[in-house]
């Protein structure tokens, strides 16, 4: 169990790095204890193997865990299924697994050892709405099973709106982040801003065709 102290922590992690932006997010004590078993295990697994750049609990909540917030605002309502391509530490997949057990989230990731992170989070947290999978996905295609797809810092965000762009159907979106510069982006990706760490930040979302 995470401790008294780790609970405010994760809170004053989350809701601080946000501001503003944390209005409106509702996050049961529950929830936000299981994010802190989540960041001690990722801070635990990344003395052995390279997850995370962050080098702390409070830098994994600060520094990953809130950035994976603003995604909540742009998921469906009601049960989906999500495909996070490249999931490595286990951003934003593990931080939206919590926060929306309705949805059923399979986590892609080709590396051996992040793949037995991400089993292992799944196992101990614990996931019962999740699965990782150890497999590479270099292109969407309209035979993957997902509503929302998404990847985080695997590719540049240009190049990851169209590697996922052949699967876009009636009713999918695919999900994206990137800083301040929009300037790659496709002239039908629609932006959401938001301040993360002082900076701009955007939520780039794209949408299947009319049915």
């Amino acid at each position: 169990m995470c401790s008294t102290g780790n609970v405010r922590s994760v809170s004053r992690g989350i809701r601080g790095s946000l501001g503003a932006a944390a209005a409106g997010v509702a996050i049961q004590e529950s929830q936000l204890e299981a994010l802190g078993r989540y960041a001690e295990s990722l801070d635990s697994w990344n003395q052995r193997i390279r997850l995370t750049g962050a080098g702390s609990i409070e830098a994994i909540l600060a520094e990953h865990v809130a950035d994976a917030l603003p995604l909540l605002a742009h998921l469906p309502h009601g049960p989906f299924r999500m495909l996070d391509v490249g999931s490595g530490g286990g951003f934003p997949a593990i931080v939206l697994a919590l926060l929306r057990p309705d949805a059923q989230i399979t986590m892609v990731e080709p590396i051996g050892k992040k793949h037995a992170f991400l089993r292992a989070m799944v196992r101990e947290l614990p996931l019962p709405n999740s699965e990782a999978v150890q497999a590479r996905i270099d292109r969407l295609s309209t035979e993957d099973d997902f509503d929302v797809a998404i990847s985080r810092a695997t590719w540049p965000i240009a190049e990851w709106l169209s590697r996922a762009r052949p699967g876009l159907l009636p009713g999918r979106r695919i999900l994206g982040q990137t800083g301040a510069d929009l300037s790659t982006l496709p002239p039908d990706a629609v932006t959401h801003a938001y301040e993360h760490r002082g900076a701009q930040r955007h939520v780039v979302v794209l949408t299947g065709p009319p049915s």
